[in-house]
């Protein structure tokens, strides 16, 4: 079936090829400096839709269409139904097109990548049917969220991509990509074939700190200073990509709402573990919790070799905190313009939501730096 559906993408190709840059009516000509922020639907309650801060964004992606190894999508987002899962996308889709945001759907997750493997594999014409129908929603595109995206899956990847494109001409697709652990780079021989099909290529450059043999203490997103023992960063794993063959325009750097929590007996970035683990991450430790729980009770500091920020002390346990602020977005930003790359991502926009102060710290440093 699969070669069946290659066909129909190869005949297809001519009349609907992947979009290019020179291209007036292609959506990369649209796509320019995008700011893309994931809408998790299990926070919703967390982040109303008449708070999002939309200057801070020129996509809301709405996650996450969960996938199965048959092909199909699961349209609940998180809200009991599939009606309900409706519901709110089409208010999040409305409320985008009124503040001039594309709104794309973003399928699949974390843990998605057998199911895609296995529906691109037995039921692609399923698979792609069932992304294509998600325009009748009155979305502007996908975010096909393939992960983990194994090598021997990169092909697969760029097949989906291109028949998303043949089945839906006018959508904007991306597709967020991991960091790279400098140590141990993986095979990215088929990355130039996804950035083919793709429009934007989105590097999850957040939570890159883990509790590993051999490795020490480090940030969830450094900007640079890696090493043997703290082997990962947004320098070291745009690179990475770079050298694959995806072009600077088309990539994008990943920002994080949340932190990781270290405990005892760490207390910063670089040190030996001495049996610390990781307590809390991502929706367990997510960035309005540490700006009104830990650090009013931790000490803040800045690692401007590494252009990031964590705190220290104890609270809950954690003894080390690494977080995102809008100090080290800028940074980030500023390196981004520097290096030519397209857009930025963040994961999630729900998280960094200050309720009690009206806020959104980081979206809006995402809009004053990056998009105006």
């Amino acid at each position: 079936m699969l070669r069946a559906l290659l066909v129909v993408v190869v005949t297809l190709g001519a009349l609907v090829a992947p979009a290019s840059a020179d291209d007036p009516g292609s959506s990369k000509e649209l796509i320019q400096r995008w700011s893309i922020g994931y809408y998790a639907g299990y926070e919703a309650d967390a982040y109303p839709v008449d708070a999002i801060d939309w200057s801070g964004m020129t996509d809301l992606a709405v996650s996450f269409y969960l996938v199965d190894g048959s092909g199909t999508l699961d349209h609940r987002l998180y809200q009991g139904t599939a009606g309900q899962g409706n519901d709110l996308a089409t208010s999040l889709i409305t409320a985008g097109h009124s503040n001039g945001a594309r709104v794309v759907a973003s399928v699949g997750g974390a843990g998605s990548g057998p199911a895609f493997h296995d529906a691109m594999t037995n039921h692609p014409a399923t698979l792609v049917q069932s992304i294509v129908a998600l325009q009748g929603l009155g979305y502007d595109g996908v975010d096909v969220d393939w992960e983990p995206l194994e090598p021997g899956d990169q092909a697969l990847l760029a097949q989906l991509g291109t028949a998303i494109r043949a089945g839906w001409p006018g959508a904007v697709l991306s597709v967020p990509v991991e960091p790279i652990n400098a140590n141990f780079p993986p095979d990215l021989s088929g990355l130039d074939g996804v950035a083919a099909a793709f429009d934007r290529v989105d590097v999850m450059a957040y939570g890159m700190a883990y509790t590993y043999q051999g490795w020490k203490s480090w940030h969830s997103s450094a900007l640079k200073g890696e090493s043997g023992s703290t082997p990962t960063s947004v320098e070291s794993s745009v690179q990475a990509y770079l050298d694959a063959g995806v072009p600077a325009s088309q990539l994008g750097v990943g920002i994080g709402a949340y932190g990781l929590c270290f405990s005892a007996p760490v207390t910063g970035p670089r040190q030996k573990l001495r049996g610390s683990t990781i307590l809390r991450d991502d929706y367990h430790l997510q960035y309005r919790q540490i700006r009104t729980t830990y650090q009013p009770a931790m000490r803040s500091h800045y690692d401007s070799a590494a252009e990031a920020p964590y705190l220290s002390g104890n609270k809950k346990h954690c003894t080390y905190i690494t977080y995102e602020t809008p100090r080290s977005i800028k940074a980030k930003i500023a390196w981004e313009a520097d290096q030519g790359l397209g857009g930025v991502i963040m994961w999630t926009v729900n998280q960094q939501y200050l309720p009690s102060s009206g806020g959104n710290p980081l979206l809006a440093t995402v809009g004053q730096e990056w998009l105006h």
